[in-house]
């Protein structure tokens, strides 16, 4: 009596036929049949090599989490740099700032939440700001849409002068003498110089 009645619930409460695809030989066909195709499209897009190497031709991720790019991304020419940055393409896609005018309180709660964690964690703090390539700090500190993005610098270079905290950079290039073969794009420093901005 009491399975005569889960039988019932259960064959009532839930739309079988829904989920005999599931188990029917039909469906289990396609999918196996898709499994080629499957792959190829991971494997032509995406190889995965362990290397111990820091610099290869491919798109690197260490073991950091941090990404080393590919040649053809380091190796870009100052022109066709320029006219990435130019065209809103500098971090492989329009800017991410857009219609960013103001710095949310929530925001900034969060932020200072997330201090204060370290705090009292007895973490040592120390702030960097990484300068934007010269032509896009341009496009942002004229351009009325992305002020959220200058006012986040100031909240920031504020915060850290009232709570003690060391920080270093800006996201204007122009202090520390960046120039366009200092950047991978239009948001990423190269190595060279990311050292200009932590020497001064």
């Amino acid at each position: 009596m009491i399975s005569l009645i889960l039988r019932r619930l259960f064959f009532q409460r839930i739309p079988f036929n829904k989920y005999m695809q599931l188990i029917s030989q039909s469906y289990f066909r396609e999918s196996v049949r898709g499994i080629p195709r499957f792959i190829r499209e991971i494997t032509n897009k995406t190889t995965i090599e362990p290397t111990n190497e820091t610099i290869s031709d491919t798109l690197t991720r260490l073991t950091d989490g941090t990404i080393s790019y590919d040649l053809k991304y380091r190796s870009r020419i100052k022109q066709e740099l320029e006219r990435i940055v130019k065209d809103n393409n500098g971090n492989r896609g329009n800017i991410q700032a857009a219609k960013y005018t103001n710095l949310s309180d929530d925001i900034q709660e969060r932020f200072s939440l997330f201090i204060n964690t370290l705090k009292e964690r007895h973490t040592e703090i120390e702030i960097l700001l990484i300068p934007i390539h010269p032509i896009m700090y341009d496009k942002i500190s004229n351009n009325q849409e992305y002020q959220g993005v200058l006012k986040t610098e100031e909240y920031i270079k504020k915060y850290a002068e009232q709570n003690n905290i060391p920080l270093k950079g800006s996201f204007n290039s122009a202090p520390f003498l960046l120039e366009t073969m200092d950047f991978y794009d239009a948001f990423h420093q190269k190595k060279e110089g990311l050292e200009k901005v932590l020497r001064n």
